[in-house]
């Protein structure tokens, strides 16, 4: 039970109760004392056993795994996790052993493990951490951030390829690591520029958009485009939130808003109503919104004008643009086609007659359809060719109006002369079959005269006589002629009656005594007696 020398006697005895006796020193040597320490790691991590045993000069360690050590203080990695009984043999120099024992604790190491996928720089980042066995968690995001959450959200400002570490520990102070590189995309930068415009124009927008390979707009009315730099026509005014949104190849997108500001246009408008050659044409300017205009009359001239007239040199249909301006200088154009129609051509002869007889008016107008006379007397007809008698000589101002059928005229005008009728007249002398007859013309007006007779005789003197050979009663003719060739005629009887033939007798009486006067005369109708004393009668 105590170490030293101690002296042992055996006594050997036999059957026949023989003995023998020897003895021999026993030296009884010292244990060593074994004493060590071994700390409690985490898997992976050394054990270092700290030896403090006495009196031994060699060692023999079993770790409790399989595996053996003959240094006095050893070290031991534990490949895996467990609850490990050490035993340490220790041998003195008189080869005496004692053995001790201690139970070391291999912790479980934490299993590190994200999920993390590439995204966008300027969009968060979830981190998925998918770590088992830990109690605590430290993030690197390589980029001099950390974390200590479990499954943090990191948005990162630049793009580029960062290590994310995370370090996962344990409770019982066991750490893991993990390191993964995650790729941050560069984001595109969307930007435009636009025009402003007038409503009905196209707005051309300039994508100034950098790191895109697709685009998406929204032009703020419901409507959208794919095109890089589109031009979008919107139907109506206003200000519009337009958004362009960059893509890239990787997924990223940036997007703009910018307010784009349409101006509203002017509503043209105008009436014109077709018109005649010479006549204007009165533009009437309907147009709204607008503060100025510039009009086009498809004859290449132009007004300023809001409500212009304009006469047309020529006939024809006319495109006629009215352009209206607003204080936006936005423009609103209409267009309408005016007709200007040729005017007929009015003319005429006419025949230049006596009072009385009939003149023929030949119409030579072209390109008319109806036709209104003035015959300058107050009489009008709507004949094509009329005919006129007038009543009263004159020179007269005949006007005749030719009108198409698109209402258009034209006038022209002539003198046309009603000549005068002479006027015929004439006396005559009775006379009897022995005298001549004596026609005193009394017409007026005429210059030529034209005489018959009645006894197939003629005459074209201003006053005629004329010797009947028989009695009788003769109708005399005269027609009085102008130099116009206007004539009037006259007829008037004459009387031829026979010659008397003068005859009396008488008785011779005495002193005193009446004469009878017998008249024995014949073709007499009166007497004129004379009897020679101064004295007469005129008893027949």
């Amino acid at each position: 039970a105590s170490v030293g020398t101690y002296t042992v006697k055996l006594t050997a005895n036999n059957g026949n109760n023989c003995s023998s006796v020897v003895s021999k020193t026993i030296q009884v040597n010292a244990l060593p004392s074994v004493s060590f320490t071994g700390n409690n790691v985490c898997q992976g991590t050394a054990t270092t056993f700290t030896n403090s045993t006495t009196g031994a000069t060699s060692y023999s360690w079993d770790f409790g795994d399989g595996s053996s050590s003959t240094l006095a203080t050893p070290t031991r990695t534990y490949g895996t996790a467990g609850t490990y009984t050490v035993r340490l043999t220790a041998t003195s120099g008189s080869n005496c052993s004692s053995v001790g024992s201690k139970t070391v604790q291999v912790y479980a190491n934490p299993i590190a493990g994200f999920n993390a996928s590439s995204v966008c720089a300027g969009t968060s980042l979830q981190f998925v951490n998918t770590s088992s066995g830990a109690a605590t968690y430290a993030w690197d995001f390589g980029d001099a951030t950390t974390s200590t959450s479990a499954n943090p959200s990191k948005t990162y400002g630049t793009a580029g390829t960062y290590t994310v570490t995370l370090t996962v520990t344990s409770s019982n102070n066991c750490t893991n690591v993990i390191a993964k590189q995650v790729v941050i995309y560069a984001t595109p930068v969307a930007d435009f520029s636009n025009t402003t415009e007038c409503q009905g124009v196209a707005t051309v927008f300039t994508n100034s958009s950098t790191g895109a390979t697709s685009y998406n707009w929204t032009f703020g009315d419901g409507n959208a485009s794919t095109t890089t730099s589109p031009n979008y026509m919107y139907g109506n005014a206003g200000t519009y939130n337009v958004t362009l949104v960059a893509n890239n190849s990787n997924g990223c997108k940036n997007q703009i808003t910018k307010s784009v500001t349409v101006n509203s246009k002017p509503a043209a408008g105008f009436t014109a109503s077709n018109v005649c050659l010479g006549s204007a044409v009165n533009f009437t300017n309907s147009t709204t919104g607008a503060t100025s205009y510039n009009w086009s009359f498809g004859d290449a001239t132009t007004s300023n004008s809001a409500s212009p007239s304009k006469t047309y040199a020529a006939a024809g249909v006319y495109n006629v643009t009215l352009t209206a301006t607003n204080a936006n200088n936005c423009s609103s154009v209409i267009s309408k086609q005016v007709s200007v129609y040729a005017n007929p051509t009015a003319g005429f002869s006419a025949t230049e007659e006596c009072i009385g007889k009939t003149s023929v008016f030949t119409n030579s107008s072209t390109g008319a359809v109806l036709y209104s006379w003035n015959f300058g007397d107050g009489t009008t007809s709507p004949l094509t060719n009329p005919t006129k008698a007038y009543s009263t000589a004159g020179a007269y101002t005949v006007s005749l109006t030719a009108t198409n059928s698109n209402g258009c005229s034209n006038v022209t005008s002539k003198t046309v002369n009603a000549f005068a009728n002479p006027t015929a007249n004439f006396t005559s002398s009775v006379v009897c079959t022995d005298n001549t007859t004596q026609l005193t013309n009394t017409s007026t007006g005429a210059t030529s005269y034209s005489w018959n007779f009645g006894d197939a005789t003629t005459s074209t003197a201003t006053s005629p006589s004329k010797t009947y050979a028989a009695a009788g009663t003769y109708v005399v003719t005269l027609t009085s002629s102008t130099s116009n060739n206007c004539k009037a005629t006259v007829q008037n009887t004459v009387v031829v009656s026979p010659a008397p033939v003068a005859s009396f007798s008488a008785n011779e009486v005495c002193l005193g005594a009446a004469t009878q006067f017998n008249n024995t005369s014949t073709n007499a109708t009166s007497a004129s007696w004379t009897f020679g004393d101064a004295t007469s009668s005129t008893q027949l």
